[in-house]
C-alpha cells in the first residue's frame, strides 16, 4: 500500500489538527489536494486589475483599412488567492512556502534554498576542500560547480526523529501533570507554547539520556549537560563570531584611515585629496601640483626614473607623459599669436608676457604620486616644499 497524504497515516481530522497545533507551516511539495485547498485559503486573498476584454469593430463593406482606428478595452477587478492551487501543486525545485496565521505567506524561492540547507545541515555544508559560514555559503550566482543535490537534509531520518519524539508525549505529558499535580483543566488554562516547550525539552532530554540533578540544587549547573536543539530535536552548534566579516571590516577601516591620512606637503594632503579609494582621479589640486613642478622642474632633471625634454615636459623613463607644457602641444598655437600680434592688419592686441609657460600635470602623474608614502625624496624634496607652499597660498585665497 503506497500512503500519499497525511490523512492516510492519521485519519481524516489530522489537516485540522495540524492547522490548530502548528504555528509555522512549511510546505515543500505534496500532492494532497484537500491540503492544498487549505493552504490555498490560509494564504489569503488579493485583488488584481487585468484587462480581459478587447472589441475592434470591422467593416465588411470597405474593400481597405476594414478595421476601425478605434479599440475599447474592459478591465475587471477580481479577487484571487494570494499563493494559488497551482502554485501549491507544481512548486519549483528547492522553493518552499512559509504559512504563519495572521502574517503574510512567505515563499522562499531558489536563492534562499542554499541558507535552508545550510542550516538543516547544523550549520555545515559538506564540500571537501571548503568550508562556508551563512555569509560565503554559495547562491545562484556565484556556485557553479556547487550541486544542491549532494547536501540535501535527510528527511527520512528527520521524520523517524519526530516519530520517534511523538511516541513519548503521551508519557512525558502524563508526567508533565504528575510533577506539577495538575488536571487536564488545569493544563489547558496554562500557556500552551510555554507548556510545549517544556514537554519537548524533556523529551529531547530522554532520547539523549541527559540525567537531571533532584529539585533543589543549583539550576543552573542542572542545565549545563542540555544541549541547545531545534523544533526537530536536532543537537544545534553554539553560535560563533563570524571572524571572517569582522576580519574584512578590520581591513576596511585600516585602509579607509591610511587613505586619508595626511601625509604629503607638509601634514596638508593625504592620498584621498589625490585619488578616491576606488581608483577616481580628484582634479581639485591640479594648480597646486603644477606650480610644485614649476618650482622644482630642474631638480627633476637629475632625479632617477623621470626626463625633462627641451619644451620643459616631465616623463618618466619608460614614455608615460606626466606633465604637459604650453610649449608643447600648444606650442604652435601660441606662435600664431605671437606671429598675429606683431602684424598690424590681424588687429590682435596681447597684454603681458607671451613666453609665459603654463603647465598640466597628468592622470598618471597624480596617480604616481598618490601610490609615493612621501615625498620627501622626490625632486630632492624641493617638490615637498613647493607643494606645501602652493597649497597654503590656495588656502588663504
Amino acid at each position: 500500500m503506497r500512503l500519499n497524504k497525511t490523512s492516510d497515516v492519521y485519519g481524516e481530522s489530522v489537516d485540522k489538527i495540524i492547522q490548530g497545533n502548528t504555528e509555522n507551516i512549511v510546505f515543500l511539495k505534496s500532492t494532497d489536494d484537500s491540503m492544498i485547498d487549505t493552504l490555498v485559503k490560509m494564504s489569503g486573498t488579493t485583488h488584481e486589475a487585468r484587462v480581459d476584454q478587447k472589441t475592434v469593430t470591422r467593416d465588411n463593406e470597405r474593400l481597405w483599412y476594414k478595421n476601425e482606428g478605434k479599440i475599447s478595452y474592459t478591465m475587471a477587478t477580481k479577487e484571487r488567492p494570494v499563493i494559488q492551487f497551482n502554485d501549491f501543486m507544481f512548486i519549483e525545485q528547492r522553493n518552499s512556502i512559509v504559512i504563519k496565521a495572521g502574517v503574510s505567506p512567505i515563499w522562499n524561492r531558489n536563492e534562499t534554498a542554499y541558507p535552508m540547507s545550510w542550516r538543516l545541515f547544523q550549520n555545515q555544508i559538506n564540500l571537501p576542500g571548503k568550508k562556508f559560514s551563512l555569509q560565503t555559503i554559495p547562491t545562484n550566482s556565484s556556485a557553479k560547480d556547487f550541486d544542491v543535490r549532494k547536501n540535501q537534509p535527510d528527511f527520512f531520518n528527520m521524520l523517524e526523529r519526530r516519530l520517534e519524539q511523538a511516541k513519548m508525549a503521551g508519557m512525558m505529558k502524563q508526567a508533565y501533570l504528575d510533577a506539577y499535580e495538575l488536571s487536564e483543566t488545569d493544563l489547558i488554562r496554562l500557556d500552551q507554547n510555554v507548556v510545549a516547550d517544556d514537554i519537548m525539552h524533556a523529551i529531547n532530554s530522554q532520547m539523549y539520556n541527559i540525567k537531571h540533578r533532584p529539585a533543589g540544587e543549583n539550576l543552573a549547573e542542572d542545565m549545563e549537560g542540555v544541549p541547545d536543539m531545534d523544533e526537530f530535536g536536532n543537537i544545534l552548534d553554539a553560535a560563533e563570531e563570524n571572524t571572517e566579516v569582522v576580519q574584512e571590516a578590520a581591513k576596511a577601516q585600516s585602509q579607509q584611515e591610511t587613505h586619508q591620512q595626511k601625509r604629503y606637503a607638509g601634514g596638508l594632503i593625504s592620498r584621498e585629496d589625490l585619488v578616491a579609494i576606488g581608483g577616481q582621479v580628484n582634479r581639485q589640486l591640479d594648480k597646486v601640483l603644477a606650480e610644485a613642478y614649476a618650482e622644482s622642474q630642474k631638480y627633476f632633471e637629475d632625479a632617477p626614473g623621470f626626463r625633462v625634454n627641451d619644451n620643459g615636459e616631465l616623463t618618466s623613463d619608460t614614455g608615460v607623459m606626466y606633465v604637459r607644457t604650453s610649449k608643447g602641444a600648444d606650442r604652435e598655437d601660441i606662435q600664431s599669436l605671437e606671429n598675429a600680434e606683431m602684424d598690424a592688419e590681424t588687429r590682435v592686441y596681447g597684454e603681458g608676457d607671451t613666453n609665459e609657460v603654463f603647465y598640466e600635470v597628468t592622470d598618471e602623474f597624480i596617480k604616481f604620486l598618490a601610490e609615493l608614502e612621501s615625498w620627501r625624496d622626490l625632486a630632492g624634496g624641493r617638490f615637498e616644499q613647493g607643494a606645501k607652499r602652493a597649497y597654503q597660498l590656495k588656502m588663504q585665497n
